[in-house]
């Protein structure tokens, strides 16, 4: 009886077990009232004055999300920068399907304040193959809808690339941005 009741036990808490594993994907990029997946915020700096935020954020952007078009659009006056860049995630195998590396475009949206400033990163898209075949999505639940495995893989690096962008360009806005010179 007390093996019959362990076993219940255990059915009971496994598929908990593993719902909680699914949840732990950090979602940064939520639906907005557009139904529009959106991440953004705003972030105090205090003290800082916006021409010096901007002049950092530019600099960061330059060198980190440049694209083959210069697609960055700055606004010296309004202190506000405009931008749409491209990520890669690896490729990666599901099943018997493979999956080239997914690439990632998104538009990044800055404004400057004295003492604060706001990012908006939207415009999600992802472009993959498989089975040669080329797909273009918006990012979403259901990206890869045929594919689950990958579809939560898709979802979590997209949204930890998306969480490591607007936290490198906080660092660099406060000033705190790794240095590549330490050869």
């Amino acid at each position: 009886m007390k093996k019959i009741l362990l076993a219940l036990t255990l059915l009971a808490v496994i598929p908990n077990a593993q719902a909680k594993d699914k949840e732990e994907i950090q979602k940064v990029l939520v639906k907005n009232d557009a139904d529009k997946y959106v991440f953004e915020g705003v972030v105090n700096v205090d003290g800082a004055a916006a021409d010096m935020m901007y002049k950092r954020a530019k600099e960061w952007v330059i060198a980190n999300l440049k694209t083959g078009d210069n697609n960055i659009q700055f606004d010296d006056e309004k202190k506000s920068i405009v931008n749409s860049a491209t990520i890669v995630i690896k490729q990666e195998r599901s099943g018997m399907a493979s999956f080239s590396s997914t690439l990632v475009n998104f538009k990044l949206n800055l404004q400057f304040k004295d003492g604060r400033y706001k990012f908006v990163i939207d415009n999600v898209v992802a472009g993959y193959s498989v089975y040669n075949r080329d797909i273009v999505t918006p990012y979403s639940d259901k990206m890869v809808p045929s594919w689950n495995k990958y579809n939560s893989y898709l979802i979590e690096k997209i949204n930890n690339a998306m969480a490591d962008v607007a936290a490198e360009l906080d660092g660099a806005i406060k000033g705190k941005a790794a240095s590549n010179d330490n050869w």
